[in-house]
């Protein structure tokens, strides 16, 4: 929320409401059933509206998110590197994610207590 959610395709700004899902970046569909769950993690959620959920259906992120600009990704902290977006590097995928979603963590911080110093790392 710290950097304003884009929807991935209209742009939109998102509300966590009843019409926004929880969307797997790299879906847990293409995940081979004994790393499935491990799609189940917060570096590998975004949140989208109901209806473009269903739009992307099993779309691998390296199909469509090419398709979004970068404003959005960087809205939803998603790493701009393609060669990130597939599942055999969901790992390093998931890792620079952590790294943004921490970023705009301190970002928050540092917005929210002005003239406290917060240490690094």
């Amino acid at each position: 929320m710290n950097r304003g959610i884009l929807d991935f395709f209209t742009g939109g700004k998102v509300v966590l409401q009843t019409s926004i899902d929880r969307h797997h970046i790299l879906p847990r569909a293409q995940f081979p059933d004994k790393l499935r769950a491990a799609a189940d993690n917060v570096a590998n959620i975004a949140f989208i509206a109901s209806d473009v959920n269903k739009a992307i259906g099993l779309s691998g992120p390296d199909v469509y998110l090419k398709h979004i600009s970068k404003k959005i990704l960087d809205s939803q902290c998603v790493p701009k590197d393609q060669g990130l977006w597939r599942i055999e590097r969901a790992e390093e995928f998931w890792s620079e994610r952590r790294a943004l979603l921490a970023e705009s963590f301190n970002e928050f911080l540092k917005d929210s207590l002005p003239g406290r110093r917060l240490a690094n790392g």
